[in-house]
């Protein structure tokens, strides 16, 4: 589970069927006080919010500095846990899915790196599938494996067409629906050099064909140097960008906004 803190809109869009979407915007108010701007975040309505709190000791530890390679973890990017209380890591060092038990000790190790079935090249998270089993998804964020609950490889996909610009999953619903955006058309320069395009955000079934659209949102921001024939294209610190989740059988966009 991600959480994220403090965006100043929210969109909310189930993944079920499309006479059962909603759509809910959560924003902020600006005033101005005797001079001084105050910027107020809304209550979200009553019956919204998480009535839990992050523990600060925890429960599990998964990982040592020193001991056997399978908990020697590297760029870990993701993990998630299976329904009989198994743990499974995504390590981006090894190309990884690492499956631990619910006390940490290792069990198996699925995929590895390679072009070759079930195997990943660039591996950027894990989540929950239907059917109890997982999905990984790799490649610069474009393609999709499945494997069972016992690391069985079932599959690859690419959501979307293909023909019709790059789609990148963002987020996976255990019913087997999948969060995809790509470029649009819109988006600003905000300063010389600075920018900010637009993401439109859709949804896939799980065969991976686009069965509804979110709209657009602001995207991430990227500063464009330019030096004669080179060009450049940067993060800045503490820049706006965009973030998904998946939450009580939604999917939420938060893009950040500087007001």
């Amino acid at each position: 589970m991600r959480v994220l803190v403090g965006p100043a809109v929210v969109l909310l869009a189930t993944a079920a069927c499309s006479d059962q979407r909603a759509r809910v915007e959560l924003a902020s108010e600006a005033r101005d006080s005797a001079g001084i701007r105050i910027v107020e975040n809304v209550r979200p309505p009553d019956g919204t919010r998480l009535g839990w709190r992050v523990d600060s000791v925890p429960l599990l530890s998964i990982g040592a500095l020193e001991g056997e390679d399978p908990y020697l973890l590297h760029q870990v990017r993701d993990a998630t846990r299976l329904s009989d209380g198994r743990i499974v890591v995504a390590n981006r060092g090894s190309q990884e899915l690492r499956v631990f038990d619910g006390s940490g000790v290792h069990l198996a190790t699925w995929g590895g790196s390679g072009e070759g079935p079930g195997e990943f090249n660039s591996l950027v998270a894990i989540a929950g599938w239907q059917g109890d089993s997982v999905v990984a998804w790799y490649s610069q964020r474009e393609r999709l494996s499945v494997f069972d609950r016992d690391g069985n490889f079932g599959r690859t996909m690419i959501p979307g067409d293909p023909g019709d610009g790059r789609d990148t999953p963002e987020e996976v619903s255990a019913d087997g629906t999948i969060l995809v955006s790509r470029s649009g058309p819109g988006g600003s320069t905000i300063e010389d050099g600075l920018r900010r395009g637009e993401r439109l955000y859709e949804v896939a079934d799980a065969e991976g064909v686009i069965t509804a659209s979110l709209g657009a949102s602001p995207g991430s921001e990227s500063y464009l140097s330019t030096s004669g024939n080179m060009m450049m294209m940067m993060t800045l610190p503490f820049f706006r960008s965009v973030r998904t989740a998946v939450w009580a059988g939604r999917f939420v966009v938060a893009p950040k906004r500087r007001l």
